[in-house]
């Protein structure tokens, strides 16, 4: 059974967007390892591409910002994270916490894509 109701055509968009995501995965395991962790957690290409984005804005932010960085708080950022997750999903079969989204925050660093966001949780600066 299925965490998240999806037609058959969206399983097959979804199938198809992994077999995109493992030909970079296969190319280079260590640097898109958040692939993996996408195909894991059964994302599809909108909830990547939203999860990416919250990421980038919350770099973007933390590149730009003074030392007070009381709106980018990790509570915030899952909050973010669980909003994308939950749109389409009543029972995932995983849950959105601090740790879901550390690990997420991880991955996402080895592509680059986030390591002021990396530095800024992670290493508690």
């Amino acid at each position: 059974m299925s965490d998240f109701s999806e037609t058959l055509e969206e399983k097959v968009e979804r199938l198809e967007y992994y077999i995109d995501l493992l030909r970079d995965y296969i190319v280079d395991q260590e640097h898109f390892i958040f692939w993996d962790w996408a195909i894991s957690h059964r994302l599809n290409r909108e909830e990547v591409r939203a999860i990416i984005d919250v990421a980038k804005e919350y770099n973007m932010k933390l590149l730009h910002s003074n030392e007070d960085n009381q709106d980018l708080s990790l509570e915030a950022f899952t909050e973010e994270i669980k909003k994308i997750l939950t749109v389409r999903r009543s029972d995932a079969s995983f849950e959105v916490d601090k740790k879901f989204v550390l690990q997420m925050i991880r991955r996402l660093s080895n592509m680059k894509i986030c390591n002021q966001l990396a530095d800024f949780y992670l290493k508690g600066k």
